[in-house]
């Protein structure tokens, strides 16, 4: 699904997926939603623009690849659990705050950071 643009919601609420999923470069007018996911790869959401909000609450996923991404209102990883994230060159509209999600690893800017420094459980 890489480079598509949709004015409406992408729901992908509750989905289940046993390889990788790729979203890079996709532009949502309203809400990202993966409530809930389970997806034992990669996610990939690389250079995604999202002006409503990106939901990954609750997913638990096999790696997390958010670079480049645009987030004005910032990332919500409430109860999302992580073997490991990899954030390099976001913008976001707000601080960014791990708390109440569990991660493996946190590549930030290209260097390894301890999760607990923002907030999150370590795996």
């Amino acid at each position: 699904l890489n480079g598509i643009t949709s004015g409406k919601d992408l729901n992908l609420r509750g989905c289940t997926i046993g390889g990788a999923l790729s979203l890079n470069g996709i532009t949502s007018g309203k809400d990202l939603d993966l409530t809930g996911c389970t997806i034992g790869g990669w996610l990939s959401l690389n250079g995604i623009t999202d002006p409503k909000g990106l939901n990954l609450k609750g997913c638990t996923l096999g790696w997390l690849s958010l670079n480049g991404i645009t987030d004005p209102k910032g990332l919500n990883l409430k109860g999302v659990t992580i073997g490991g994230l990899s954030l390099n060159g976001i913008t976001s509209g707000k601080d960014l705050n791990l708390r109440g999600c569990t991660i493996g690893g946190l590549y930030l800017d290209g260097k390894y950071h301890d999760p607990s420094e923002f907030g999150a459980k370590k795996k």
